[in-house]
């Protein structure tokens, strides 16, 4: 997979919104008529703070991609596909305390998280990306073991979205 276009940071509202408004206009020439059914509905869902575990605000999620149910279907996707790596890797570097690694995984895991509103996961992220900054093993340890949690609690909700309000 190569990358649609690139952003420097800081990351900035309004250049993410052009951004993502172009791929989608170079994505849109690429669906067929009839897009798939399965996944996230295509209606909006009911609003409310969260769904299963409630880790997910998922009209924050859905406002990130301007309303495009399609576009967070391959957000989610995206993230289930790379978050299991992403935290293997940050156990690697927990075990071997390189401090430079684990601080960014813990920091890409923490924006990703924020991008799909799950806020209190991303949290952890940031206690395990502080604790990295310090070389505080075993606070590191610790906030990493939280980590794991939540993101499983995380990855079922993602695969569980709401019910569309008929």
């Amino acid at each position: 997979a190569g990358a649609d276009g690139y952003l420097a940071k800081p990351i900035r509202a309004a250049e993410l919104a052009r951004e993502i408004e172009r791929v989608l206009q170079e994505q849109t020439k690429r669906i067929p008529a009839e897009p798939p059914t399965d996944g996230l509905p295509e209606a909006s869902p009911p609003t409310g703070q969260g769904h299963a575990t409630g880790l997910i605000r998922w009209q924050s999620a859905l406002s990130a991609t301007r309303d495009d149910w399609g576009l967070l279907r391959q957000v989610i996707e995206a993230f289930l596909s790379e978050a299991p790596r992403l935290f293997e890797q940050g156990q690697a570097a927990l075990a071997q305390q390189d401090a430079v690694s684990l601080k960014r995984v813990a920091h890409t895991l923490s924006g990703n998280l924020r991008l799909l509103g799950a806020e209190r996961v991303a949290d952890e992220a940031r206690q395990v990306q502080d604790a990295a900054q310090e070389r505080d093993w075993p606070r590191a340890k610790t906030a990493l073991e939280r980590l794991r949690v939540l993101l499983e609690q995380t990855f079922v909700e993602l695969r569980q979205p709401p019910v569309p309000a008929s």
